[in-house]
């Protein structure tokens, strides 16, 4: 069996970090490891990522690093433009306005969502940049992603690439301990990402509690925070419409995340609020990834989907990118086996191509001198017609030298006096 190129999704939440290693095929995608490490509140997060790298046995390849919304600022802009480098004069000085923090400290990315006669809506996401440099550099020797970007995004992508009818409009809701992570997306484009922090009385007293991959919830406390929550995305959801001029809604609900266990009385309560239907994510079973019973077993689908939609984007060219300007990933020919393959092909065909040329000259000038000695040859045997066999036409037709006339020059005769 030819082994396939292996990548690798690394998902950092505000709570752990996730990694899943799949072996790339031409048309199929294989699950090869994946694991999770918890990051403690005051912990090294550049030492877990490289202790996850360790424990996933990874040698370098194709990969993607999504961060959590926490560490990302967002933002809906609407431009009179569609033109690329039109928007990328106007984006800075846009950004400039509504950002807290100076520009040239941040590095952001943007995605052309939707065209409304001549404006265009964007979502722009801006990290800091010392912080992104700082975990790049401390992670360097295990991990050096070809994309950094919104772990949410990625997830919100790889939903629409593989559900039925890719145009669906559906709202992706990611719970965790410590937020929702709310995508909206229509026509198969994501126009609109937030973060809802959960209430308060949630953080002083959290009515969920997640014990081996299963959500144990704290009534009543749990159906408050679920309505609370509900109240905020509904919130959100019209503010955005109205700010931005977007019409169209979502059809369902795509429940992600930790929380997306939990009680199906409580996902019930969120789909009453919200008034759509809710379906809990399997990233594994829709993108049709194969994998053995085993593996399907102990997988965990809701903290790893999102570092299963990183490593299924990985290797994959465009795409939103927080690697910009002095954090760009340093691009080498030998730093996969597809590069060193297409080197390889690359200079194999310039020597073949080399060979060939100095074939085709050996042979033109082999050509060049068989005609010409058949001239020689020619010409020879019309200049002298006695001769029967010419040996060296070029030799026999050179001038022979003449032999000296007259009398011979007398010896001088010195004598002394």
């Amino acid at each position: 069996m030819v082994m396939g190129e292996q990548i690798l999704g690394i998902d950092i939440s505000d709570g752990h970090v996730a990694g899943v290693v799949l072996e790339q095929q031409r048309r199929s995608s294989q699950l090869l490891r994946w694991h999770s490490l918890d990051v403690p509140d005051e912990g090294d997060l550049a030492a877990v990522i490289q202790q996850l790298c360790e424990q996933l046995l990874w040698q370098g390849g194709p990969s993607l690093c999504g961060l959590p919304l926490s560490k990302i600022s967002i933002r809906n802009l609407v431009l009179p433009f569609g033109d690329v480098k039109k928007i990328a004069q106007a984006l800075p000085f846009e950004l400039e306005e509504q950002l807290l923090a100076p520009l040239d400290t941040a590095v952001y990315d943007y995605s052309l969502c939707r065209r409304t006669g001549d404006e265009r809506l964007l979502v722009v996401f801006t990290a800091d940049a010392q912080w992104l440099g700082q975990l790049l550099a401390d992670t360097n020797e295990h991990l050096d992603p070809d994309r950094v970007l919104p772990a949410m995004v990625a997830l919100a992508e790889q939903i629409v690439k593989h559900q039925d009818d890719s145009k669906a409009p559906f709202l992706l809701v990611h719970a965790d301990l410590h937020s929702m992570n709310i995508a909206l997306v229509l026509q198969g484009t994501p126009v609109f990402f937030r973060r809802l922090s959960h209430p308060e009385a949630m953080i002083m007293h959290p009515p969920f509690v997640v014990e081996h991959g299963q959500v144990r919830a704290e009534y009543p406390a749990a159906e408050e925070c679920v309505s609370q929550l509900a109240a905020l995305i509904e919130q959100s959801l019209d503010f955005f419409q109205i700010d931005n001029r977007v019409e169209g809604t979502a059809e369902r609900i795509v429940l992600a995340g930790p929380l997306s266990s939990m009680d199906d009385g409580l996902v019930e309560m969120l789909s009453t609020a919200l008034r759509l239907p809710v379906e809990r994510l399997d990233l594994l079973r829709l993108s049709g990834i194969t994998c053995s019973e085993d593996q399907r077993e102990q997988w965990h689908g809701p903290e790893l989907d999102r570092a299963l939609a990183l490593a299924l984007a990985a290797g994959k060219r465009g795409g939103i990118n927080l690697r910009q300007g002095h954090l760009a990933k340093k691009v080498s020919l030998l730093t996969s086996r597809k590069r060193l393959i297409t080197v390889a092909a690359a200079v194999c065909a310039l020597l073949l191509a080399g060979l060939a040329y100095l074939g085709v000259d050996t042979y033109t000038l082999q050509q060049r001198d068989k005609a010409l000695l058949q001239e020689m040859t020619s010409i020879d045997k019309a200049t002298f017609p006695t001769v029967t066999k010419v040996h060296d036409p070029y030799v026999e037709l050179q001038p022979k030298p003449k032999a000296p006339q007259g009398a011979e020059t007398p010896t001088p005769f010195f004598f002394p006096v």
